[in-house]
C-alpha cells in the first residue's frame, strides 16, 4: 500500500518562508537564481553545494527559529494526521532549490534506494508555487515508471511513499527557481522493528537511522 495526498496549510501560522529568506540574504526565493553563479546540473553527488545550501544550514546552526518551527510543526501539525499513534520524524529537514536550468536533486530514485526503511512516509514543503519543470515528479504507482508533476502552490505539501515510489526533478525551465524542503516520518512501532533488524545509515547524509542521529522521536504532551 503506497501513499499520494496533497494537504494544506496554514503559512502564517507557520512562515517557514520569511526564515528562509532572511538566511539567504532576505533575497526572493524565486528570484535566487539571479543572485549566483550558473552551476554545472547537479548529480546525487553535488546537489547540496550551491551557495543557498551553504547559508540555509549554516543559519540553521546559528540560531534555532527553523528548527524550533518546524519541530512545532511536526507535533502540532503533522502528528494529527497520524491519530493515536507515536511518530519518529527527520531531525532536520534536506533542504532544496532548483534554480533554473537546473535541478534540485540530481537522480531520480526511491529513497529507499538509499537505505531508508520501506516504511517512512514523505513531506514535500515548498516555499514558492511548484509547477510543470520546477517541481516534483513522482510514479502514480509503484515501479511503473509513469511521471506526473506535484503541481502546488505555496501552502500545500505533498505526502507520499517515498521508499516505494520513484520521484525525481527535471531541469527547470520555468524561468523561476523553486525552494522547498522535505522530511520523513515513520510510526515509532515500524521505527522499533526496523532499528531490531539492524538497519544501517543514510547514503547521502552518512547518519545511522537512530533517534539522535537521522531521526527524533516525538515528544507526547
Amino acid at each position: 500500500m503506497f501513499l499520494r495526498q496533497i494537504v494544506n496549510y496554514d503559512i502564517d501560522k507557520w512562515d517557514f518562508r520569511s526564515i528562509v529568506e532572511e538566511y539567504l540574504d532576505n533575497n526572493k526565493l524565486e528570484r535566487l537564481h539571479e543572485h549566483c553563479e550558473k552551476y554545472e546540473v547537479f548529480t546525487r553527488i553535488s546537489d547540496q553545494s550551491s551557495i543557498f545550501h551553504s547559508a540555509f544550514y549554516v543559519g540553521c546552526d546559528l540560531d534555532n527559529k527553523f528548527d524550533d518551527l518546524y519541530k512545532k510543526f511536526v507535533k502540532e501539525y503533522v502528528s494529527k494526521m497520524f491519530i493515536d499513534e507515536r511518530l519518529v520524524y527527520q531531525k532536520r529537514p534536506s533542504f532544496r532549490v532548483a534554480l533554473t536550468d537546473n535541478k534540485a536533486v540530481g537522480e531520480w530514485h526511491k529513497d529507499s534506494n538509499y537505505q531508508h526503511p520501506f516504511e517512512e512516509i514523505n513531506f514535500f514543503v515548498p516555499l514558492t508555487d511548484c509547477k510543470d519543470t520546477n517541481t516534483i515528479w513522482v510514479e502514480t504507482e509503484p515501479d511503473t515508471k509513469k511521471y506526473e508533476p506535484i503541481n502546488l502552490n505555496y501552502g500545500q505539501i505533498f505526502i507520499f511513499s517515498g521508499g516505494l515510489l520513484n520521484h525525481g526533478n527535471k531541469i527547470n525551465a520555468t524561468g523561476k527557481t523553486r525552494v522547498s524542503f522535505d522530511f520523513r516520518v515513520i510510526k515509532s512501532a515500524d521505527y522499533d522493528v526496523i532499528r531490531g533488524l539492524g538497519k544501517s545509515a543514510s547514503v547521502n547524509t552518512n547518519k545511522s537511522f537512530i533517534v539522535g542521529d537521522y531521526y527524533e522521536r516525538l515528544q507526547s504532551g
